[in-house]
Order: C-alpha cells, then sequence, then structure tokens
C-alpha cells in the first residue's frame, strides 16, 4: 500500500521482521478488526507512530497490503508463500482473504505430496477447514502419500495419528498389507533412530485383515529381521491366527526376548491357551481373513510349533493388534429430495409464441406446488435428528424446468448427475454429465451424453460407468447400453439389453450387472454378453426401482410397495420377503449393512431403516409441521456417499488433542 496511492498519504509505519510498511490508519482500520480494535481509543498504538507486528512474516505482510489496495494480487500469490500469508491474515483478520487462500490452497496446489505438511501447518495455526481438507486428501491417497517425503519425516506420534485412522482408504479390496509396506519405509528411511519405535508402528496395522501368507512374507523383511521384538510380535500374531497354543512366558523384560522351543512347552499356562484358541476361533469365523487349506494351514502349525512361549509384552500387544476393527470409510445415506419455498421469486422466461416456452412458463409457475427445488439431503444421526441438506442439485435445475427422469450416481468422493429431459416431447435434453466433487465443493464438466436418455439406470463397475435402457427421442424405451471409461474419457457401445425397459433396479453383484425389472438380466463385462435368468420366480404385480447387494444377496424394493425384498442370484430361483417398513419404500440405498428407505406419505417425509445383520427394521425419523420444506415425494435417486466431513463432527479423525 503505497503512499503515492493514498488520498491522504501514510500516518502510521508498521514494522514486521525488520522492515517498515507506510500505510494509513483508517485503511487498515476498514480492512481488518484486528487494527479496527488496535487503533481505537482503549489501546496506545492510537497515537503511535511506529507499530512492530510480530510474529508475522514480512513477505505475507507485503502482499496482504498490496491484495488490500488490488484483490486481484491474489493471481500473483505464490504457492511458497501462501501458508505465510493464511497465517498472517489469520493474526491481522483479513478473514476474506484467509478464506480465498484456504480456497485457492485446496483447489490449486494441495496434493498427496503436500497435504500432511499441509495438514501439519494448518494444526499448528488453527486452520480448522484447511485442516479437515489437507487430512482428508491424506486419508483419501494413502497409496501415493506412503511414497512422499513428508510420509517417511513424519515423527511416530503423527505416524500412529495417521495409520490408525478407521477412514484410511486402501483401495477398492481394502488391502491393508500396504500399510505395513509404508511402515517398513517408514522404519528403514532412519534405521537406527527409528528401530526402537518399530513395535509402536508395526502396531498401527490391522493385521486381523491381512493373509497369512502376507504375514509370514513381512518376517522377512529388513524392518522386522533386525528387531526380535518384532519378529516375535509377527510370529505371535501368527501362532493366534493358526490357532497354536501359546503362553506367556516369564522373563526379564529388559532383557533381549528369546525363542522358546518345544522343550519348553510343559510350562504353558493352559489358561492362557484357551483364551487364545477362544481368540483364534472368533477370528476364523471372519469373512475378512482369507482361508488357506488345510494341507496349508498343517504345514502352517507345524512351522510355527516352535514358538509357544512369549514375553506377557508381545502377547498383550499381539492382542490388542487383533481386536482392531476393520477399517470404514465415512459414508452417508443421500437423497435427491427437493426444498418447497412458499414464495419462490419466478425467474422471468423471454415472452415468445413458441409451444415449449408456454409450457415452460407453466411449469415455472408450478414451481410454488410441492415439487420444490431439488437437493441432496444426508442422513447421518451423529449430527442432527433430521434431513441435513448437503447440496443444491443447480446442475439439472438450470433449465426452464427441473429435468425429468435424470439419474445421480456415485464413485468414491465424485458425484456424477446424467441425462433427464425438461420439456417431455419438445427434445430439450440435458445431455451433459456434470461432476461434483465433495472434498473440493466443486462442480466440473465431465462428458456428453453418446445418447440423450432419460428414466434410464446407471452403475459403476471398476473404471466404467454403464448406462442402461431408459426413454429416448419420441418416447422410444430403449434397449441400448453405453459405457463410459473415466481414466480415457471415452465413450463405447455395449451389447443391447435382451428387450428395452425403464427405471429398472440394477446393482454390481460380484463384478456382473444385474437388472431387474419383470425380467431378471445378467451382463457379463468381460465378454460383453447379457443372460436373462429365466427361471426366477419374481412376484406378480412387483416393480423393483432399487437392487442393493450384500454378501451373497440381492435385496430389493419396489416403487410402490413397502416389502423388502431378498435374493440370491446363484442359489435361488425365487424371491423372498425379509419383511416390511411402515411406509412404502419409495428410493433406498446401502450403506455399511444397513438398508435406509427414504419416503413420503401425505405429504409428510420418512426415514426408516432396516439392519441386515440384526434382522430388524427401524422408523429413524418422520417430518413434523416444521419440516413442510422437505419434500421426498419426487423419487430423484438414493445413494450411498463418501463423505469425510463427517468426520469432524465425532472423535474419528479429529484434530490431536
Amino acid at each position: 500500500m503505497a503512499s503515492s496511492e493514498m488520498c491522504n498519504g501514510p500516518d502510521v509505519t508498521l514494522e514486521v521482521d525488520g522492515h517498515k510498511f507506510h500505510c494509513q490508519r483508517n485503511e487498515l482500520a476498514s480492512r481488518s478488526p484486528y487494527f479496527e480494535a488496535m487503533f481505537s481509543p482503549n489501546f496506545m498504538e492510537k497515537e503511535q507512530k511506529i507499530i512492530p507486528i510480530k510474529d508475522v512474516d514480512a513477505v505475507a505482510m507485503r502482499f496482504i497490503l498490496n491484495w488490500s489496495n488490488d484483490s486481484s494480487q491474489i493471481e500473483s500469490l505464490k504457492e511458497e508463500d501462501i501458508l505465510a500469508v493464511i497465517q498472517a491474515a489469520d493474526l491481522l483478520q483479513y478473514h476474506q482473504l484467509k478464506k480465498t487462500c484456504e480456497e485457492i490452497m485446496v483447489q490449486r496446489w494441495l496434493s498427496p505430496e503436500s497435504c500432511l505438511l499441509t495438514a501439519a501447518t494448518a494444526d499448528q495455526l488453527s486452520l480448522t477447514k484447511l485442516y479437515q481438507k489437507a487430512f482428508t486428501l491424506a486419508l483419501w491417497t494413502f497409496s501415493e502419500v506412503r511414497h512422499t517425503q513428508a510420509f517417511l519425516e513424519l515423527p511416530l506420534d503423527n505416524l500412529v495419528h495417521y495409520l490408525t485412522q478407521e477412514a484410511l482408504f486402501l483401495g477398492p479390496n481394502g488391502d491393508e498389507f500396504q500399510v505395513f509396506e509404508g511402515v517398513s519405509c517408514w522404519l528403514d528411511h532412519k534405521v537406527s533412530d527409528r528401530k526402537s519405535e518399530t513395535l509402536d508402528a508395526l502396531s498401527c496395522i490391522r493385521m486381523r485383515y491381512i493373509s497369512i501368507s502376507d504375514l509370514k512374507s513381512m518376517l522377512h523383511y529388513t524392518c522386522v529381521e533386525s528387531c526380535d521384538e518384532a519378529h516375535l510380535l509377527i510370529k505371535c500374531v501368527l501362532c493366534i491366527r493358526n490357532g497354536v497354543d501359546i503362553s506367556v512366558e516369564e522373563i526379564n523384560e529388559k532383557e533381549a526376548p528369546k525363542v522358546v522351543t518345544e522343550d519348553d512347552v510343559s510350562d504353558i499356562d493352559s489358561g492362557c491357551c484357551d483364551q487364545f484358541k477362544r481368540i483364534a476361533e472368533t477370528l476364523s469365523c471372519r469373512s475378512e481373513v482369507p482361508e488357506v487349506s488345510s494341507v496349508k494351514a498343517a504345514d502352517d502349525v507345524s512351522e510355527l510349533s516352535n514358538f509357544k512361549k512369549f514375553p506377557s509384552s508381545i502377547v498383550s500387544r499381539a492382542e490388542r493388534i487383533l481386536r482392531s476393527k476393520e477399517r470404514v470409510l465415512p459414508t452417508v445415506a443421500c437423497i435427491i429430495g427437493h426444498v418447497i419455498e412458499e414464495e419462490r421469486k419466478l425467474t422471468q422466461i423471454e415472452e415468445n409464441d413458441s409451444p415449449s416456452n408456454n409450457i415452460a412458463k407453466k411449469n415455472k409457475k408450478g414451481k410454488r406446488d410441492r415439487s420444490g427445488s431439488p437437493c441432496i439431503f444426508i442422513w447421518d444421526h451423529s449430527r442432527s435428528e433430521k434431513p441435513i441438506q448437503l447440496l443444491p442439485l443447480t446442475k439439472i435445475d438450470q433449465g426452464p424446468t427441473e429435468a425429468l427422469g435424470y439419474t445421480v450416481v456415485t464413485r468414491g468422493q465424485d458425484l456424477y448427475v446424467i441425462g433427464g429431459e425438461y420439456l417431455l416431447g419438445y427434445g430439450n435434453w440435458n445431455k451433459s454429465v456434470w461432476k461434483y466433487n465433495v472434498w473440493s465443493e466443486t462442480w466440473s464438466f465431465e462428458t456428453s451424453l453418446a445418447v440423450p436418455r432419460r428414466h434410464h439406470s446407471v452403475v459403476c463397475l471398476d473404471n466404467d460407468l454403464y448406462i442402461i435402457g431408459g426413454c429416448g427421442k419420441f418416447r422410444v424405451i430403449m434397449d441400448s447400453v453405453d459405457r463410459y471409461d473415466f481414466s480415457t474419457r471415452t465413450w463405447h457401445k455395449c451389447a443391447p439389453l435382451p428387450s428395452s425397459l425403464y427405471s429398472a433396479a440394477t446393482c454390481v453383484h460380484k463384478n456382473l450387472i444385474y437388472v431387474i425389472s419383470c425380467q431378471v438380466f445378467c451382463y457379463y463385462p468381460t465378454s460383453n454378453s447379457w443372460a436373462t435368468l429365466n427361471d426366477v420366480n419374481i412376484p406378480a404385480g412387483m416393480s423393483f426401482n432399487t437392487a442393493m447387494p450384500y454378501g451373497e444377496h440381492i435385496f430389493l424394493t419396489g416403487c410402490y410397495s413397502s416389502d423388502l425384498m431378498c435374493y440370491d442370484p446363484i442359489r435361488e430361483k425365487s424371491m423372498r420377503q425379509i419383511g416390511s417398513f411402515q411406509n412404502p419404500a419409495g428410493d433406498a440405498c446401502l450403506v455399511g449393512s444397513k438398508i435406509y428407505s427414504f419416503s413420503e406419505n401425505n405429504d409428510v417425509p420418512c426415514i426408516e431403516m432396516y439392519d441386515i445383520e440384526a434382522n430388524s427394521f427401524k422408523v429413524l425419523w418422520t417430518g413434523g409441521a416444521k419440516d413442510k420444506n422437505i419434500s421426498f415425494k419426487k423419487l430423484g435417486g438414493c445413494f450411498p456417499l463418501i463423505l469425510y466431513e463427517t468426520l469432524w463432527n465425532g472423535s474419528t479423525g479429529n484434530k490431536k488433542d
């Protein structure tokens, strides 16, 4: 803020880290509550000509003053300076600049390489939002982060805090072994300094979910071979996993642990053996633990027979490790509902004589009724006892009316809005596929539809998006299937459906695509072919709109039925009723082992849940007089969504105490 640019000239000098900045009090006070308070009669700085400013970087101060005079200076901000600017803006209460810098940091420069360092800096500066964004990225991109220098330089406490998060994403298959690989690289990075930290680092690994063969391979890594206690820990875990009788050895814990042979078996504590037999039996019942053949299991037991006694510290640590729960991503149930506005301001439509515009005018007026504005609601009972508005679907509400028959599908933290028609019969199609990223909170254009359609079915399988059936031009029901490759961003034609259909229940089960309407169709991606399962007994008059795979079964709900159906496509020839919701199911989705149903009865919205494991139904929420602005009436779609922001409302993933 140079003096030549100010009408009255500078009347105060800020001294920052040995640099002097000549400024005007009124300008500073108008931009910053910090300076406004400083120059008030209550503070001695009001009359001072030179004011020292501590804990602020001079480069950051210069940028803030330049930005105050010209906000376009934000475009010249360098990546290496942004954290210092955020820190200074936070201290000096330039709130808008701080917010802008955080947004730029997230959208431009936050990456797997920088997220850990940014999270640590934001934590120190108490920059809550930036910390949450940076740490979320670190959790989501662990497979990349573990190869970065920032990961290798983490102090032990930070490493443990990071790797013990339940929301650590380990890829589609949840490969826990890559956590061990990350720990191994971290230990090898500073071998001598970190040898004493080996057990604490290894304890971050959820060994319950690593195969026996991978556990055995861990014994040959340098970080384990070079540490006797680490070697014993893995052996102890293997013994418990294989059901080998073990006991606690009474030894001096300060001495180097020794391997005890079969000659010492006579000293085994039978009570301890029984305890770990029970642990092993519990683990063997878990489907997450890969099974081994009986011959291989026998070989494993024989190989481990020399390891039957372990120090008490090793046994207790192994037990604690094996009781760790499976990692679970923070996922919420979502519904496309509508927000009802009593006095909605209508968008003016240019007057002309076209039939489509006259229809549009009528439809715009119709927005005063129970249709409302499309919005994604989430159900997160830990945050609220009612649905929470997450996101207005502005991209599908930009035409003369809200598009009809569009679909929404999620893939990771991305949400895709696909297809639909604005005015039936007038060829006004939504041909764009829009993507919303819940982490960056930004919309972007993904692609255009190969063929416009509405009331189609959509699923994601591996790296592909499949658009199935629906209604096309001239209201023709379609049998075509298009596949979109996310990596190449190209469309490909697939084999057509055995028969045309729309609004069918569709899901991916055992890497196959099932489409369930009045018949059951199964698509085989590897051969690009469909099969019709003619021998399936479908209840008469049942129309399914949602299919949800869980375990060996597919659970199904219908548009106008409260019944919940279940079907095993491999072993069963008929669908069986599990039970019933209190209201017609409407839209439903599966989150974990729970099915959430969003419905509306007599203009009253309702959320119900079926717990598959507990085999129980429960009404979670029923709208009251204060909830008349929420509508689930139009079947817009329902889906699970990975939403890391839910972590910051509980203890999991929060900043360290």
